[in-house]
């Protein structure tokens, strides 16, 4: 099993170490660059504890790969970037590169990443999404039950309860597909959003054609008992500048497959109590899903920031007290919310999912 390192470590990929037992790689050490103010430990979710460390090269040495993930909430110069992976290519170790937002960014690493180190294709799982004996223009139905992962805005923490949803009933012994709404997903045996979702080469009607016969064509190989679609971006614009992708994924992924609940993560705010029933409400309405389920996540949307080039804003991490307390005090009018820091909660979430389901 690859001995792996992950870099640029930051809070974002905190669930990634958590459930790193549940990887097909052996995720063993963390770097994060200095100056981001990480350092310590991570607890994973079998106790064991895995160091952050700083000094890249001293951890190469120990591992057979890279994986080169997103950044977080602080962006890694490109210059730190490429030192990185130019060392471990002189090295000789594979290489997992996942990072997918900037295009000229991974342009620029692709002509620099020797084939033969490259890792990526190992772990993306491929999936025909012709449906034998199918009609294209049919959109087919599922016997499996469906759960989806959406949020309000990003940074929301979808990634994380993707992980903890399938680790928790893969723990009580159901069948699980995940189709994540991150590339980066195939270390887990998920499956990444399909390629042709972020494309504009096809048209709308294709893509919600495309991705029917691709879940439907999961469904029929994999035999599932429930399958978790997580939808990248966010439902709806947050501001006239930061679009969050317009709900698109949102439109063509309810068009495509009809969900059974969803759970809706959002990042956290002081919001009324009235916050959650008018976004199931507004949910409902533009995209026919029935809310059954809410998180909050430890990340805050920066009203500050100033426009930046990609129009995806900044946000602030908040302590998990204040996030915990807060969640307190409005569980007090809506029980559907979890705290999902607690173990009790997300067993508590499992539980509830399992019975509405069922």
């Amino acid at each position: 099993m690859e001995q792996v390192l992950v870099y640029p470590y930051s809070k974002e990929y905190e669930m990634v170490i958590k459930s790193r037992k549940s990887a097909e790689v052996n995720l063993t050490r963390v770097v994060s660059p200095r100056g981001w103010g990480l350092s310590g430990g991570i607890l994973d979710n079998s106790g064991e504890r895995v160091e952050i460390e700083h000094d890249f090269e001293e951890a190469l040495k120990a591992c057979t790969m890279v994986w080169f993930v997103e950044d977080g909430l602080l962006r890694l110069p490109i210059e730190l970037l490429l030192e990185k992976l130019l060392l471990t290519v002189r090295n000789k170790k594979k290489i997992y590169y996942t990072r997918c937002k900037n295009a000229e960014e991974r342009e620029m690493v692709e002509k620099l990443l020797p084939p033969r180190l490259n890792a990526e294709n190992d772990y993306e799982t491929e999936v025909n999404f012709t449906v034998p004996g199918g009609e294209y223009h049919t959109l087919y139905e599922f016997k499996t039950p469906v759960i989806n992962v959406i949020g309000l805005s990003e940074n929301a923490d979808k990634y994380k309860m993707q992980l903890l949803l399938k680790e928790e009933f893969t723990k009580l012994g159901y069948k699980v597909s995940v189709v994540s709404s991150r590339r980066d997903s195939g270390i887990f045996g998920m499956h990444s959003m399909p390629g042709f979702m972020w494309g504009g080469s096809i048209s709308v009607t294709d893509k919600i054609l495309q991705f029917n016969h691709y879940i439907k064509a999961i469904e029929k190989a994999e035999g599932p008992e429930l399958i978790i679609l997580g939808i990248p971006g966010g439902a709806f614009p947050r501001n006239e500048y930061r679009h969050q992708y317009f709900g698109e994924f949102h439109f063509e992924i309810s068009r495509a497959v009809s969900c059974d609940c969803a759970l809706l993560c959002s990042s956290f705010s002081e919001y009324p109590v009235s916050y959650f029933e008018e976004a199931e409400q507004r949910i409902r309405q533009m995209y026919d899903m029935e809310v059954g389920f809410h998180t909050i996540s430890d990340k805050m949307y920066d009203c500050r920031d100033k426009v930046t080039a990609d129009g995806t804003g900044t946000y602030l991490s908040v302590e998990s007290g204040m996030v915990s307390d807060s969640i307190r005090e409005w569980k007090k009018a809506k029980e559907n919310l979890y705290d999902t820091v607690s173990e009790d909660e997300t067993k508590r979430l499992v539980d509830d999912i399992i019975n509405r389901l069922s």
